[in-house]
């Protein structure tokens, strides 16, 4: 297995100019910016990606039958609150320090979505009253007609004098203060993101008095909104993950719209709520009277830009897509767990603390090269290789075991390449693969069984299909800037 890891590395890190092997080294030439701003966001930049001016995808259907007419929007302003330790005269409340990273998190990837972020955290400015009245005010006021507001909160959820309240840092504020300030303004869309329990009763909607204004809650009434120890909320991590990663994009058009979001997030946060605590109860939830704006577009994303990142000589995002036919979602799988914790040139004891021990024993050579090996990376089954030079990352590559929202079926494949070589040699299938981008190439033959992917040459990978096109083969196919390019067959390495 080592020998063929080494020789497919060779085998993706041949076309790329020798600096861009070299850690540290900057690039030949600034890459173009990315058209697609939340892509931005994944970039492991110290600075955050310029909002985008404009954004031609970014249309909406507002009305109703005769009424029904498509707008384009304008602006997209958020405001978001993490508050990490309340203290509240007369109440104890239990420090929330993952509320720091729920919006610290969340700030960046709206910014790489185009939106004008206010961050109220300890790490910002301070969540108190009066600093979130103000901002809440601010963005309302100034808000068109033709503009977004996002309110995200997250933070303890309670129910004081019989009003849903959120706790800031020095108070609580009534959720209907929120809704008051969002009723008053012009902005086509009004959105409420909010993390917080509900498990005390009187919790209620409360939706009635204020029309237009689309509130999505974290969990039901009488649950609980659970956070992981030391990283996010669930609601918040899952939020996250399909906005930045694309998964939320159903019909992959490119545009990540409302209700797309919320199919996401109520298949997902109460998968990962029950798998960190057994048994636990976590179902979001939506609340809006009247809407103008039907389906609102959060985010936009292209298929293209991600599996298209412009080369840098540092770490990368890399990307697959799910089949069209296969699977109820068609998510696009990227090591953004990955690159969001490792960096070409970090330390073995920073890389150890990031992702704990790995399962192989750390052993330099005299030159202090070794390939560590991270078994369930970035998901049960992957597997992650660090290369160490030097005593330092200097590349990382990532051999994902379930590259679509599909199982991998070697049955359908052989039966579906068959089909392609009706009369032919599988030296044919040269010929007939080549040239196709993934969506086009899993819909013929299937999902493969494996992908192996290089975080430094973002232009190639090395596709697996087991078993196929007969049993104890494998047909490999590599994929050149989202092109399917050399095909191969061979007997499975024993």
């Amino acid at each position: 297995m080592l020998a063929t890891l080494i020789a497919a590395a060779s085998l993706l890190s041949a076309a790329l100019p020798a600096a861009a092997q070299q850690p540290g080294t900057a690039p030949v030439a600034t890459p173009a910016p990315s058209k697609t701003p939340i892509l931005d966001s994944l970039r492991l930049s110290p600075e955050p990606p310029a909002p985008a001016p404009d954004d031609a995808s970014r249309r909406l259907t507002v009305g109703t039958g005769k009424d029904k007419k498509v707008v384009a929007l304008g602006r997209r302003f958020a405001v978001l609150i993490g508050v990490g330790e309340a203290k509240i005269k007369g109440y104890d409340l239990t420090p929330l320090i993952e509320c720091l990273k729920d919006s610290r998190e969340l700030a960046g990837r709206l910014r790489g979505s185009g939106y004008t972020v206010t961050l109220l955290s300890e790490e910002a400015t301070a969540p108190t009253y009066l600093n979130v009245l103000g901002a809440v005010n601010r963005v309302c006021r100034d808000a068109t007609a033709d503009d977004q507001i996002l309110i995200y909160a997250s933070s303890h959820g309670g129910v004081i004098n019989g009003d849903p309240s959120i706790a800031l840092k020095d108070n609580f504020i009534k959720l209907k203060e929120i809704k008051k300030a969002l009723a008053g303004s012009k902005a086509l869309v009004r959105l409420i993101l909010l993390d917080a329990c509900r498990d005390q009763k009187g919790f209620p909607t409360e939706t009635s008095e204020f029309r237009d204004i689309h509130t999505v809650l974290s969990c039901r009434p009488d649950e609980s909104s659970l956070s992981i120890d030391g990283d996010m909320s669930v609601f918040t991590k899952v939020l996250i993950e399909g906005l930045a990663e694309c998964r939320a994009d159903r019909v992959k058009d490119g545009k990540i719209e409302l209700d797309e979001l919320l199919y996401y997030l109520d298949e997902d946060v109460p998968t990962l709520a029950s798998r960190i605590r057994p048994g636990h109860r976590q179902n979001p939830t939506r609340t809006v009277v009247d809407p103008r704006a039907l389906n609102p577009v959060l985010a936009t994303c292209s298929l293209w830009d991600q599996l298209q990142l412009a080369p840098q000589p540092n770490l990368q995002p890399v990307a697959v897509e799910g089949p069209v036919a296969r699977g109820p979602r068609n998510d696009m799988i990227i090591s953004a767990a990955i690159a969001g914790k490792i960096t070409i040139g970090m330390g073995v004891d920073e890389l150890v603390g990031q992702l704990g021990q790995p399962a192989t024993p750390i052993t330099f050579d005299k030159d202090g090269k070794d390939i560590l090996m991270f078994t369930d990376q970035p998901k049960e089954g992957d597997i992650t290789y660090i290369f160490m030079d030097k005593r330092v990352v200097s590349n990382v590559m990532v051999m994902y075991k379930k590259a679509c929202e599909a199982d991998f079926d070697a049955a359908a494949s052989r039966q579906a390449v068959a089909k392609l070589l009706t009369g032919r040699k599988p030296s044919d299938l040269d010929g007939l693969l080549s040239g196709l981008d993934m969506p086009t190439l899993f819909a013929r033959i299937g999902c493969p069984s494996s992908v192996l992917a290089t975080t430094i040459n973002d232009k190639s990978q090395l596709l697996t299909w087991a078993d196929v096109p007969e049993e104890g083969s494998e047909l490999t196919i590599k994929m050149e800037s989202g092109k399917s390019g050399s095909v191969s067959v061979k007997k499975a390495a024993k």
